[in-house]
């Protein structure tokens, strides 16, 4: 049996989360023994055996940085395959300090973009990291060719393995809608537009309260469901209070069975600035929602209910859209078969 280490930085609530928890719920126990690692747990949601680094929930990346780099050699010591997964190339330091054992190391790349990059210093910064620590004796893959690209020296070989997983939980279903929308006192005749992600410049929430504000002012029967919490969750109640849209915004911090909410919405609308993949797209899709996206994150999906849009259009422009698209039957839609995913997986811990 194999010792696997599945190490994530930061682990919260996000969508990285949610894919190391699947593979160590579901990986053959007859042929791993798996464990999630993370330098701090900050998780309201996951519940696994998740063994921190810290105990303290700073959330300061540069000292997150400093208590992996001096810690990573003891916690995967006695492993014999190490998943990296990561967010930015800053995260292959963390495997060149492991480089030279007998470990299977594979870098697993999640993100497409730097966050608050000013002066493109996380950029230059990232470009060294991928020059200096990626080896030929990694395993890559991603989710998204855009994800490899970022995080990956160019020429470097890699294999695309989808975020597609938990699809069948998403189905849509009919007696759920019905129970949680009396839940948050939501009537039949109102449109749910829903969002879920972290409230964060990369996730763009602040373009879709604009959005709403002027989907409002075409259909009063609109209401909008924003869950997740994050930075800018102070700045996005001010604008919903400033312009009166306290009865229309549902702002829900933590909800443990996230699957119940895309049954509420009438549909999603992503205005990410970037994705590595949009793992809450795919679950939309699932639940057969109408999916409202922007271009530069709907490469990873071909699907009859993605609507594409661009972030340059006005807010009145999406909204007019949104407003006429939004009116279509909900059937439930066909999965593929979620065991590939795994296979997939494990096939390459197994090389």
């Amino acid at each position: 049996m194999k010792k696997l280490i599945i190490f994530c930085d930061y682990f919260g609530n996000g969508g990285i989360e949610k894919i190391v928890t699947y593979i160590n719920k579901n990986i053959d126990k007859t042929k791993f023994s798996s464990q999630i690692l993370c330098t701090i747990k900050n998780s309201q949601i996951f519940n696994d055996e998740v063994c921190s680094i810290s105990n303290k929930k700073y959330r300061n990346p540069i000292y997150r940085f400093i208590k992996t780099s001096f810690n990573i050699k003891k916690y995967t010591a006695n492993s014999d395959i190490v998943n990296f997964n990561i967010h930015s190339p800053i995260g292959l330091f963390y495997a060149f300090l492991i480089k030279n054992t007998e470990k299977k190391i594979v870098i697993y790349a999640h993100n497409s973009n730097f966050d608050n990059n000013i002066l493109k210093l996380k950029t230059i910064i990232g470009n060294i990291f991928k020059f200096m620590f990626s080896s030929k004796k990694y395993t890559y893959i991603a989710c998204s060719n855009q994800a490899a690209q970022f995080c990956f020296r160019k020429n470097t070989k890699y294999e695309i393995v989808k975020s597609e997983i938990d699809g069948e939980k998403y189905l849509y279903n009919i007696d759920k809608r019905k129970e949680v929308r009396e839940k948050y006192n939501i009537n039949e005749e109102d449109i749910v537009i829903g969002n879920i992600g972290r409230l964060c410049k990369q996730k763009n929430q602040e373009f879709l309260i604009k959005v709403f504000i002027e989907l409002s002012k075409i259909n009063k029967n609109v209401k909008l469901c924003l869950i997740g919490t994050g930075k800018q969750e102070n700045k996005i109640k001010r604008i919903i209070n400033k312009n009166d849209l306290k009865n229309q915004v549902i702002i829900i911090e933590k909800e443990n069975n996230i699957e119940n909410m895309y049954q509420m919405f009438d549909c999603y609308v992503s205005t990410s600035k970037y994705e590595g993949y949009g793992l809450t797209i795919y679950e939309a899709l699932c639940a057969s929602l109408e999916c409202f996206i922007p271009i530069d994150v709907s490469v990873n999906f071909d699907n009859k209910n993605i609507i594409k849009m661009s972030l340059n259009d006005s807010p009145h422009k999406w909204a007019e859209i949104i407003n006429k698209e939004v009116h279509y039957e909900r059937t439930k839609c066909n999965i593929e078969n979620e065991d590939q995913y795994i296979n997939q997986i494990e096939k390459i811990y197994m090389r």
